[in-house]
């Protein structure tokens, strides 16, 4: 017998349909029914004839059905993607703050199911109608979630914390309920990135949504900080080991911004972006630059800084506790930063260190140098022959016998030579490092043609600890270098003016000599008279050399170099970060490198433009005072020796009188080169001498004219002076008097202003301009 096959309650029927079309996403099952909008499944279809208030409560939930699949659509692809799943979907975001605003799109969907189960289980007591006015809110809902879904399908990280704080911005105060509830969920990650960053220094971002980034290069190299901590407990940074194992951080290079991926004002504003990144990075050079591994900032401050870094619903107490513990955290990292560079990596005796020695402030151990070189090499020209150990030796001389021997052993240590030749020159002639990292001699290969001395190649190095790489960096330890190829090429020239004036010294003696025994005056012999003659144009022309090179020496070493230690002292005391010592030490040497005429037209700008112009007449005149002195050399070498072989001969000619054997020849011979003075009588010697003193003589008139250039052409600008026709420098120093220093311009410009009073504090070369005396 067949049972009786139960009554179908159409209501009833159509309202579970209903239900489960509200929690579908699959159209596959429904067909569309002409006369209404609403999804009916099939067998519906023809058993039911709906009034208009169920074809729009049917309507209601085909919409809600849809909305829920457009949500979980988003969810779905953004957990394929983030799973590594094959059949990703493309155009989905990736990361952890995608994924939990997929995870709390999820949460809403499941709060959205749970009502539906409810309904379901009363659906014995509710009507159609009532069933529609029941869902009217979740379909909000849904449409809200629906929208946020459309709009952020593609974006991710801090762009995607920043979209949804649009929404929380919305005129819909039911929208901007769902907006914050999902804001809060979706910024946990971005805030556990912040707080891992801000306490720790770690850089947890994989998928790149947080909006520090980290160099590839940087990041290779902490990657081995651990091995290389166990390796260098010292923390010293040398040429060495830095080959050696590549370490190296960059305070600079080693994290970037990138402000696209900020996050919104509501969860941090932008004023806060550069301290954030401060501190983490802070952080980092505590662990890797400052070898202090167990520092950390206190369980407590860690704790209150996760209840801090936290998304709340707009209250302003929560924003003034996040700044609050940002403003704690840097502060203290920094002191802490600060006070190790002070205390335990000797910051200002680095630094005091590097200004001795590479910018030529320890006198005495210069001049040491400086004559211990000329001793070991003399005049020899060429590269080739020159030895390392030699080098060594002769530096390891001046430091122990002055007053350089005074710093620390730690300090001396790290001083060491260097050569001023480049990659190709270095294998050419044999200077190479060995594994060992000891370096061979020059001597491999010889250049015939190199006319190069001693001089011309020899420089200092000095290796700063790591932990102050990141002041001295590689771009203000080429303009260590830079300042002291000039400065110990100035002290070079006034070696050599030094050394020609005891050889005049020498040889104005024996001529003096000489011509008392033969009873010479000036008017009594032409030839004489000639020689005397050059030697006081020499002298002269020396002591304007001398004159010149002396008082630029005196404004590099106390205008610039002691003004510039005193200000760069004042500004590192002062400093509240590490940044503000780094900005102090590259203003420190940039100052340095300007005022010594070492600039160039991007560093020199505005009232400096004319300075690399006053570098290049520097430049000029040295090489003029070089070639002075190789002159003088010439000439006072062959006639020291003719004079010294002409003594020799006259003394054997005497002892052979004495026995006999005395010839007129000889005589006659040994008086043709005592009264032609050795040479020095020949014109063409006075003349050369001339081209090079008249040449000098412009090039410092052109110096001193592009300076009141520099000077009163700013003044004149706005008093609408005329040039005066007074001294430039007395003009330049006279208007800044009368100013009252209230129109002084930069501090360099000062500077200036004394350097060329100095120059021309008599009017002497203003005088020989306008009466054309040489």
């Amino acid at each position: 017998m067949n049972p009786t096959k139960p009554k179908l309650d159409p209501q009833h029927l159509l309202s579970k349909e209903k239900i489960k079309l509200s929690s579908s996403s699959s159209p596959s099952s429904f067909v569309l029914i002409k006369d209404t909008t609403a999804v009916l499944p099939p067998s519906l279809v023809g058993q039911s004839r709906l009034e208009s208030g169920a074809k729009d409560a049917l309507s209601l939930c085909a919409e809600a059905g849809w909305l829920y699949g457009r949500v979980q659509s988003y969810i779905n692809a953004v957990h394929q993607n983030n799973d590594g799943d094959a059949t990703t979907t493309a155009g989905a975001p990736s990361g952890s703050i995608a994924r939990a605003f997929a995870s709390a799109l999820s949460q809403e969907l499941q709060d959205y199911l749970e009502f539906l189960n409810q309904l379901e289980q009363d659906l014995d007591n509710l009507h159609l109608r009532k069933i529609r006015v029941r869902l009217r809110e979740p379909i909000r809902r849904l449409q809200s979630l629906a929208m946020l879904t459309d709009s952020l399908q593609h974006l991710s990280g801090g762009p995607l914390l920043a979209a949804i704080q649009k929404h929380v911005r919305s005129g819909d105060p039911r929208h901007v309920v769902i907006a914050n509830r999902l804001l809060a969920a979706t910024s946990k990650p971005w805030f556990q990135m912040l707080h891992l960053w801000i306490t720790e220094g770690i850089l947890s971002d994989p998928a790149l949504e947080f909006f520090v980034r980290q160099n590839s290069n940087v990041a290779n190299s902490l990657a081995t900080s651990n091995t290389v901590l166990g390796e260098e407990s010292s923390g010293v940074y040398s040429h060495a080991n830095s080959k050696k194992n590549g370490k190296r951080f960059e305070w600079k290079d080693g994290f970037d911004l990138d402000l696209t991926k900020l996050p919104g004002s509501q969860l941090m504003g932008e004023d806060l972006v550069e301290p954030v990144f401060r501190v983490g990075k802070g952080v980092n050079f505590v662990r890797r630059c400052l070898m202090d591994g167990e520092w950390t900032f206190g369980t407590e401050f860690v704790e209150r800084a996760k209840k801090a870094f936290c998304y709340s619903t707009g209250q302003e107490t929560e924003s003034i506790h996040f700044r609050s513990t940002l403003t704690e955290a840097m502060r203290t990292v920094h002191s802490h930063i600060l006070e190790s560079l002070h205390r335990d990596h000797h910051l200002f005796l680095h630094l005091h260190a590097l200004k001795q020695f590479m910018f030529l402030g320890h006198g005495d151990f210069y001049t040491v140098l400086m004559d211990g070189l000329s001793t070991e090499f003399g005049d020899k020209v060429g590269v080739a022959g020159i030895y390392r150990h030699t080098l060594t030796s002769v530096l390891d001389a001046a430091l122990r016998s002055t007053n350089a021997n005074y710093f620390p052993p730690h300090i001396l240590e790290r001083l060491d030579i260097d050569w001023d030749l480049d990659l190709h020159e270095l294998h050419y002639y044999g200077f190479t490092e060995t594994e060992a990292g000891s370096s061979s001699s020059i001597g491999v290969g010889k250049d015939n043609n190199d006319k190069r001395r001693i001089w011309d190649i020899f420089a200092l190095d000095y290796s700063v600890p790591e932990a102050l790489v990141t002041v001295v960096d590689e771009d203000a330890k080429a303009d260590y270098r830079r300042v002291f190829r000039s400065l110990f090429g100035l002290r070079t020239v006034e070696h050599h003016l030094n050394s020609t004036w005891r050889t005049s010294a020498t040889l104005q003696h024996t001529l003096h000599s000489m011509a008392q025994q033969n009873g010479l005056t000036v008017r009594t012999s032409q030839s004489y008279a000639n020689t005397i003659a050059l030697l006081r144009q020499i002298a002269m022309t020396r002591q304007a050399m001398v004159h010149f090179v002396v008082n630029l020496k005196s404004y590099i070493m106390f205008e610039v170099l002691e003004g510039g230690w005193k200000q760069v002292v004042q500004d590192i005391q002062e400093a509240e970060t590490l940044d503000d010592i780094v900005a102090a030490h590259s203003r420190y040497i940039g100052s340095i490198c300007r005022k010594s005429f070492l600039g160039n037209e991007q560093t020199c700008a505005g009232a400096l433009a004319g300075y690399p112009k006053l570098g290049s007449l520097i430049s000029e005149l040295l090489e003029l005072c070089k070639e002075f002195c190789t002159y003088q050399q010439n000439v006072f070498s062959v006639a020291l020796d003719t004079a010294e072989h002409a003594k020799e001969e006259r003394r054997q000619a005497n002892e052979r009188a004495a026995v006999g054997e005395w010839f007129a020849t000889e005589e006659a011979a040994i008086a043709s080169e005592e009264y032609t003075f050795f040479g020095l009588a020949d014109s063409l010697k006075r003349n050369d001498l001339s081209v090079l003193s008249d040449a000098f003589h412009q090039k410092m008139k052109a110096l001193l004219l592009s300076a009141d250039e520099i000077l009163n052409g700013v003044y004149m600008a706005s008093t609408n002076r005329t040039p005066s026709t007074t001294s430039p420098a007395t003009v330049a120093v006279t208007e800044s008097r009368d100013n009252g220093g209230s129109g002084r311009l930069d501090d360099a410009l000062d500077s200036l202003r004394f350097l060329i009073f100095q120059l021309d504090q008599n009017s002497y070369y203003e005088f020989n301009h306008e009466t054309g005396i040489s």
